[in-house]
């Protein structure tokens, strides 16, 4: 969790985005080294959490889920919105 939350952006730490209550919709594109590994973003959502970027990671209640694969380049991109 500490490297996940390295690599947040500073101005996104510690935001709390949504306060304590408010619900979260997570849209997150994986691009995978190739089609082996199955689409999982649990980790994910347990580092905005200990980045600070939400509050809890339960008040994500709408979530769309994208796998892709970028073998020179994998990654994750991520969009958090209050709903």
């Amino acid at each position: 969790m500490e490297a996940f939350a390295l690599q947040v952006p500073a101005k996104y730490r510690n935001i709390l985005l949504g306060g304590l209550k408010k619900p979260l919709r997570l849209i997150a594109t994986v691009f995978y080294q190739s089609r082996r590994s199955d689409l999982d973003v649990s980790a994910i959502m347990d580092g905005l959490q200990a980045a600070g970027v939400i509050a809890n990671d339960r008040f994500i209640i709408e979530q769309h889920l994208y796998a892709e694969v970028d073998s020179a380049n994998p990654r994750v991109e991520l969009t958090v919105e209050l709903i």
